[in-house]
């Protein structure tokens, strides 16, 4: 992969596994569908979101074998 100018990197993301994530993420789930604002949100969110079937990966890949 660095033949295409690409690096690694390590991310910290939430430790589901963790006491008490689900109910968190129970909390905050109802939070948000409760919110007047939610269908809003969530048309701007799928607008901008980054929404890739895997092709471009693929291609990447195949090159590189």
């Amino acid at each position: 992969m660095h033949a295409f100018g690409l690096r690694s990197v390590q991310i910290w993301v939430p430790d589901t596994r963790r006491p008490g994530f689900a109910e968190e993420c129970a909390l905050s789930t109802a939070c948000y569908a409760s919110d007047s604002e939610e269908p809003q949100t969530s048309a701007w969110l799928f607008t901008i979101a980054d929404i890739d079937d895997g092709s471009e990966a693929e291609a990447i890949q195949s090159q590189s074998r």
